[in-house]
Order: structure tokens, then sequence, then C-alpha cells
């Protein structure tokens, strides 16, 4: 697995530079997977993992820094092609320096966590890339600040880490949403877009935080893309060009394929890539359910000439027991999806010799299919209460089968009144049914979103928020069935590009819901790249009752891991409630199957940092 670890110290302070090099040494002994890639007055920098796919190694001229991971170039118009950067020449670092990291958040994007320093002044910069999913976080030892991607690596140097019980309390109520709290006691996160400043004159743990990207700076100028043609051409444009930029490292790449718009997009515009990888695209099925999708999905891989497995997946079958052990991660990991990449998706990649998984992971955000219950409000922001607006309430009203009318006034009301958190509230608490009612209440002390992107916005912008899909979350990227020095395939979402995230955001909510259809923009964007029977479908085949039954055939190790768990030791699941959505009767009535398997990843996360502290 492609990862760092990177040491910063005060210069010039003999113990604080001894401690580094000590917690060097003992990393580079822990595994001969581990290099030196960059050396600096108070800084030092270790990668792990052979350079694979995009996930490469850039150094800066004459060693005033590195970027690690995926890095593109962006072309100066945001449809225009995009390549991969081979070096970061004499020019390019100095304006990186001269810019303290802005020119690469114009100038690049891709996948990346950026070291770079000033020779004279002795001034250190870590720079996070705003739309990547390479992990950035930091913690302490002494007067030795680490920056790290993989939290495995420090438990390596023997540093010591705790569950944080505010964290884990606001895990079981949102499932990672709305999150204030670090996962673990003494380690934070560098967000995206966010660069840390360690001045030769100051301690290093000591450092400014600076946002250098924003995305309201993007929907707050979403009327420039306003018209459905031009919209509709740079969507096409730009989704393309970074996925032509992914699968350009990739010879052969597996495709998740649902059968839905989304990840039928993302398989059309790897269909044309100049590289001519080698698809080969899979589709998860449930043997006996009311609905299919592999129909759908069998109509896309003959459309675009790949080739096609499908994967059976029985949950009678399924054995949450049987998950393997886990490496030590950052925060709960879903169990469900590991088991099926463990049992399936692992054995195909290897039979393909793929090196990268495709997702069509933020689709449904990125085209707006989340947020159009607020496309009437964006109108409203930008036009004012136009007779038009009428009309966006009608086709949102057809959306969500409720009425014009209620659509309109409740649109009224949150653009004259501004959205607050009050107005998810409900949806959380009803989708928390098993947490005590202590940890319910909570919630209602939350009154600003929490993540920085949004900390100078008057009112919680939802609308943004809902568009940005898992960015602002920071999902799981190391794969924690696997020692972290195994060979692993790249995970690919190319709709969450920065590029094409800058895009979807400059146009506006009701251009996206074009003509009152789902993600209607995209659908007129992609026609030629899709079939047209997916194109016209606004409906999804799910499994119903899924999880249900997976719960059911699960209920005696579900029993025996969340009624007498740390959760309800420590009050955070009320016990009889989840007494009662764990009896045989209750299945099909007041069971819970979502919220329960989302409880048994944090249990399963907290034993395994409880048992590693014992």
């Amino acid at each position: 697995m492609f990862r760092y670890l990177a040491l910063v110290w005060q210069p010039d302070i003999v113990h604080q530079e001894q401690d580094a090099n000590r917690l060097a040494v003992e990393l580079l002994a822990s595994s001969s997977s581990w290099n030196i890639v960059m050396r600096a007055r108070g800084l030092q920098v270790l990668c792990a993992g052979a350079p694979s796919g995009s996930l490469r190694i850039h150094s800066m001229h004459d060693d005033c820094g590195v970027v690690l991971g995926a890095l593109f170039h962006r072309s100066t118009s945001l449809a225009g092609v995009t390549t991969q950067v081979d070096a970061l020449d004499e020019h390019t670092t100095r304006l990186i320096l001269e810019s303290r990291g802005e020119h690469l958040i114009g100038h690049y994007w891709g996948n990346y966590v950026a070291f770079f320093c000033e020779p004279r002044s002795g001034t250190r910069w870590v720079l996070n890339d705003p739309c990547g999913l390479l992990p950035c976080l930091i913690t302490r030892s002494g007067g030795v600040t680490i920056v790290f991607s993989c939290i495995a690596d420090c438990v390596r140097l023997g540093l010591k880490f705790s569950p944080s019980l505010v964290y884990v309390r606001e895990h079981a109520l949102s499932g990672g949403r709305n999150q204030t709290a670090s996962s673990l006691e003494g380690i934070s996160r560098v967000y995206g877009g966010e660069r840390l400043e360690f001045r030769a004159d100051a301690p290093a743990t000591s450092h400014a935080r600076a946002l250098l990207w924003n995305p309201m700076r993007f929907a707050a100028h979403a009327d420039e893309l306003e018209q459905p043609e031009q919209a509709a051409r740079m969507v096409r444009n730009t989704v393309r060009a970074c996925t032509h930029a992914w699968v350009s490292s990739h010879g052969s790449v597996v495709h998740r394929l649902s059968g839905g718009l989304d990840s039928s997009i993302v398989l059309g515009c790897l269909r044309d890539a100049p590289s001519k990888p080698e698809i080969t695209a899979c589709t998860y099925f449930e043997p006996d359910a009311r609905s299919d999708e592999r129909p759908w999905a069998r109509q896309v891989a003959q459309f675009v000439g790949c080739k096609h497995v499908e994967i059976a997946l029985n949950p009678q079958r399924v054995r949450l027991k049987s998950l393997p052990p886990l490496q030590p991660t950052i925060q709960p990991t879903n169990a469900l999806h590991l088991l099926w990449r463990v049992d399936f998706e692992r054995s195909l990649i290897k039979r393909c010799s793929a090196t990268a998984v495709f997702t069509g992971l933020g689709g449904d955000s990125g085209f707006c299919g989340d947020s159009k219950a607020f496309a009437v409000v964006d109108y409203l922001q930008r036009h004012g209460p136009r007779l038009s607006a009428v009309r966006v309430a009608g086709h949102v009203a057809h959306a969500l089968q409720l009425t014009q009318w209620y659509v309109l006034l409740r649109s009224l009301m949150i653009w004259l009144a501004g959205p607050r958190m009050r107005d998810q509230r409900q949806a959380i608490t009803e989708a928390s049914q098993l947490v005590s009612r202590e940890v319910r209440e909570s919630i209602a002390e939350l009154e600003r979103f929490p993540h920085p992107w949004f900390h100078d916005c008057p009112d919680v912008p939802w609308a943004v928020i809902r568009r940005l899909g898992e960015l602002p979350y920071h999902p799981e990227f190391y794969d924690p069935s696997l020692d972290p020095d195994a060979s692993v395939e790249e995970i690919v979402s190319p709709l969450y590009s920065q590029p094409a995230i800058e895009l979807f955001l400059r146009i506006p909510l009701y251009t996206h819901f074009l003509g009152g259809r789902d993600r209607g923009l995209a659908r007129r964007a992609f026609r030629g790249d899709v079939p047209h029977a997916i194109l016209d479908r606004e409906w999804k085949d799910r499994a119903p009752g899924y999880a249900e039954r997976l719960v059911e055939a699960n209920v005696h190790y579900l029993r025996e891991m969340l009624l007498d768990g740390l959760l309800v030791r420590e009050r955070i699941l009320d016990r009889d409630a989840l007494e009662q959505a764990l009896s045989p009767s209750a299945f099909r009535s007041t069971a819970y199957p979502g919220e329960i398997l989302r409880h048994l990843d944090t249990e399963l996360w907290l034993r395994a940092w409880h048992a590693g502290s014992r």
C-alpha cells in the first residue's frame, strides 16, 4: 500500500532532531518498503509501498519538496484534456514556493499530499489535496509532529491511541455525518485544501492552518453555467478528461457496474480512453430477489463491449463473524463491504491482473440527485421570487411526490429564514432509533455544520454539502484486512475528481434538474456514451430486504457482539431497544438493519482498539 510518514521538528533543537531520527530509523527497520524521499532542516519525509498506477513520488527541484500520490496537469479550461505530471521543474517549484502551495491547487489536481520548504527562512509547509482521498493526519511524539496517512504505521512505532468517546457518540448518532470530534485522542485531520505552516522560530507542535480551497467559492458563481447546452457540454468533456487521466496509468481495470446511471457514465467514458485499457465490469446481485439490476448492467457492458462478470451475494450465506483480523484504522470500517471485497472482488482482480477498481461513486451527489429538494431554494437565492420558481417547484414536487404548493411554501420559508441544523435533526434521530435518549438529545446542541469549509457561512448550506457526497467525511482509504506492506489495487472514483467537483458546483441545482428529471443534465450530457434505456430510466432495481435477511442470518452473532458490548456499556446504545430489534419476532416490523450493521462496525472498531491497548 502506498503511504507516507513525515517528521517535523524545530530546527537547531538537538533533542528534537534526535527524536525524529530515532523514529525514522525505527520505521525503516520495521519494513524494507520504507524509503526517505525528502530531507530538509526540520523536516524528513518517508514513503512506503512501490509507486503504482497514478500513485507516485514527484520530487521538486533542488530538494525543496515532494508531492506524494497522483498528480495531473490542469488545463487552462475546465473541459480541457489533462495529463499526468512527470516532473516538477525549477520554474514550477518556484511558483509553488512563492504561492505557498496555491499554485498546486490552481494548476494541478489528483490525489496527493505535498511537503515543501523555503530553504532561506526554514519555513515548511504541508498541503492536502482538496478532493483527494489519500489521508493526511497529524499527531505528536514529544516535540516532534508526525504527519502520516496510515495509523498502523504509528502503532508500529509504539505510539498509543484511544478512541474518543465524544466521537463514538456522534458516530453512533449520525453514522459519520456532522462529526465535530477526532476519532482518536491525540490525532487531528488536515482537511481537503488545507495548508499547515511550520515556522523555523516556532515549536513544531505549533503550526498555522489555512484553507486554500473552499467549495463555497464555486457554488457562489453557479449562475455562470445556467444554460443547459453549455453546461452539458462541459460536464461531458470534464468527466471524460478526468476518467481518461485516471486510467492512463493502468493496463487492466475492474469497474463496479451497478446498472444505474452513474456507473454507466464512468464505464462509457472508459470505453474510448486513449490508453485502451482492458476493462472487466462486475455486477453484484442477490439471487431470488424481487428486483434485479443485471439486465440493465448487461445492456451497458454490451454497449461498451467489455467483459462482464456477475457476482451473487446471498445474505443467508454471509457470515459476519468470518471477517478477518483487521489492521488498526482511524475510524470504523464497513464490515459488510469489506467481506464482499475479501470474498469476491479480490479474486476477480487477481484473475484479471487489474491494478485499479473504478466506481461511479459521487454521481448521486455531483449530478445533484441527492439535492434536488433544494432546487427551488437555489433558484430563489439567485433570481428572487419570480413566477418561473413555481415551475421549478412543480418539477421538485413531482420528483418527491409532494404537492407543488407545499414545496414552494417550504422553499420560501427556507429562503427567508435560512437553512439551519434543525432542518436535518429529525432525519438523523429517525435513523438512530437504537441510540440512547441522552445521545439523541445531544444533537440539539449542534448549531453549525462542523466542517471548516462552512465555518464562515451564516446558514448551513445543505444544498452544497449534499452535492459534495462523501468528500467532507474522510472515507477509509486503506484496506484494513491486508498488511500495510501488501500490494493493493487503486480505488478510483472519477466523479470525485477536483475539476469535476468544481464544475458541478458551478452549475445551478435547477439546471442539473433539467426538465424536472433526476440528474437531467447528466442524461443530456452523456447521450451517445450510455444506452438510451439507461438514460430514460429514472428508477433503480434495488434488492429490497437484503439487510433484513442478512441481520436475520447473523442474529446470534449480533446479539453476542452488541447486547453486552462496549456501546451498551458506555450507554451509547439503548439495550432494551437493541434487545427488541434483535428478537426473532421483530425483523419485519421494528428492526433497523442498516443502523444495526452500522453499530456493529463501531463495536468491532472499539474492541480492536481496546484489545490493542491491553
